[in-house]
């Protein structure tokens, strides 16, 4: 997956977007999206999902 398409994913999570839908939106599967999902909470240290939104709300690359 692309930068680009990663910041996409991560940055429909944290809009709201369930999986499912991000998937759809993007043509992968949610399955996909889960994965990179949690490849950026583990690199983060996040233990939930909300956690990680509001880290990555919080961060620069998504100003």
């Amino acid at each position: 997956m692309t930068e680009e398409k990663r910041r996409t994913v991560l940055r429909l999570m944290v809009e709201g977007h369930t999986d499912a839908a991000i998937a759809t939106r993007l043509g992968m599967s949610a399955r996909t999206v889960a994965n990179h999902i949690k490849k950026t909470a583990d690199a983060l240290g996040s233990r939930s999902r909300a956690q990680l939104a509001c880290l990555l709300a919080k961060s620069e690359q998504f100003e």
